[in-house]
């Protein structure tokens, strides 16, 4: 009797192409079997290592095609050694249903990771229907319904395909309501726990709305500032990521600034000998932008050259013996 295959582990929609990082439990991996293996035969981690991460940017994430030839390709293995390797460079790995091979520990990743998405973006359609509703109510249409809030999957189980809400007809473009209240420190956050019903439809307060902590783009960037921080002070202790990553929101969404132009002008302070010391966090390089834009726009001036102690020492020798010579552009009056 044939056993029939599982199902795949992650969603088959979900696409984590735009997340550059992939999370790693270290002790998890070294007292694993595999680790084991891997350091008796190092060439062996490298492999495994590969396509573990390789899976991380395919459709589905968290998936390998099974094929050795592409298998091969992804451990970056010469095709004529990988027979002896693929056993155990493939060990965890599982073939399911639709063809392809999952490793449930990648798979557990991905989901995490494949939720977090999904639930941003519900978070960001909730916003819109938010903002939307309050236009319908003034014109005295009847609110639109919110999305219901995705769950968090179990380890192991994918979350539902198409997890991620289209937006609902009729409502604006995001950017079409960017603006709109975006001066007010007090912006309502998503509602966590409340689910609407067919009777009323609209959205109510949260006594404890939830904080803005930023995209994955935003904490990208307040990791690559920190990276940039540690070159300075090998020290310094991690921030608060969430805090960290909402000032980056604040100057994309709030002061127009790209995360090319945060982190363009970031890598100047690094080089500046005064604000290397001084901006050393995004919320302090929001605080002063625009000193700093007209700093690095000012030209540099030729700054008169400071004597040397040796300089001075020989000064005034020549001056006690009398024989410092007139007319000396490098003479230092002593008396001014």
């Amino acid at each position: 009797m044939t056993q029939e295959l599982p199902a795949p582990l992650t969603p088959a929609d979900s696409d984590l192409r735009n997340f550059p990082e992939m999370p790693i439990e270290v002790a998890r991996l070294r007292r694993s079997k595999a680790w084991l293996i891997a350091k008796r035969i190092p060439e062996l981690g490298f492999f495994m290592m590969n396509l573990w991460q390789g899976s991380w940017h395919e459709m589905p994430a968290g998936s390998l095609e099974d094929d050795d030839d592409v298998l091969a390709d992804v451990a970056m293995c010469d095709p004529k050694r990988w027979k002896k390797f693929k056993a155990d460079a493939m060990r965890g790995w599982v073939k399911c249903s639709d063809g392809r091979l999952y490793h449930p520990i990648v798979a557990e990743k991905v989901n995490a990771a494949w939720f977090k998405k999904v639930h941003y973006a519900w978070k960001k359609e909730c916003d819109r229907i938010r903002k939307e509703n309050k236009k319908r109510e003034a014109d005295g249409k009847p609110p639109l319904v919110f999305p219901p809030e995705p769950l968090p999957p179990s380890i192991g189980i994918p979350l539902e395909e198409s997890g991620i809400p289209q937006e609902s007809e009729g409502i604006p473009a995001e950017n079409a309501l960017k603006g709109e209240e975006r001066n007010r420190k007090g912006e309502e956050g998503i509602n966590k726990t409340y689910v609407p019903t067919a009777s009323d439809g609209a959205d109510k307060p949260d006594p404890k709305p939830r904080k803005h902590h930023g995209s994955e783009e935003d904490h990208t960037a307040a990791h690559w500032i920190f990276d940039r921080v540690l070159l300075l002070n090998p020290t310094a202790k991690a921030p608060n990521w969430d805090a960290w990553a909402n000032e980056v929101r604040l100057m994309r969404e709030i002061d127009g600034r790209s995360h090319h132009d945060i982190c363009e002008l970031f890598a100047w302070v690094q080089r500046d000998a005064f604000w290397c010391a001084n901006i050393l966090s995004p919320a302090k390089l929001r605080e002063k932008w625009d000193a700093l834009v007209a700093k690095r726009g000012r030209p540099a001036r030729d700054l008169q050259q400071r004597p040397s102690i040796e300089d001075l020492n020989a000064q005034r020798a020549a001056e006690f013996l009398g024989t410092a010579p007139a007319g000396d552009t490098n003479t230092i009056d002593m008396e001014a």
